[in-house]
């Protein structure tokens, strides 16, 4: 598989293939004052599925939430799933107060 860049926008992380097409996205939302980030959805091209893309997308919203001192609300379906199985993430889940 070819190594695509992980682009972040307000709102979203995408990845584009060589024709600069969305071949993947992920996209967030804050609250708390900015203390939190909801995962709020994950899409990848059909084409494109079963190559780890929004797996790639999550490990990067999630690292650049952690650096910035945020936790992380999981939403989206695809993201509630990988939650519940890696406890790295889970030490960064946000829980409701």
């Amino acid at each position: 598989m070819i190594n695509y860049p992980i682009i972040q926008e307000d709102g979203r992380y995408f990845i584009r293939d060589e024709h600069e097409k969305i071949i993947a996205e992920l996209s967030y939302s804050t609250f708390k004052q900015g203390r939190v980030i909801s995962i709020n959805s994950s899409r990848v091209d059909p084409l494109w599925r079963g190559q780890g893309l929004a797996g790639k997308l999550l490990n990067k919203a999630v690292s650049d939430a952690v650096d910035k001192g945020q936790l992380i609300k999981p939403v989206c379906p695809f993201a509630k799933a990988v939650f519940l199985k890696n406890t790295d993430y889970q030490k960064y889940e946000y829980k409701n107060d």
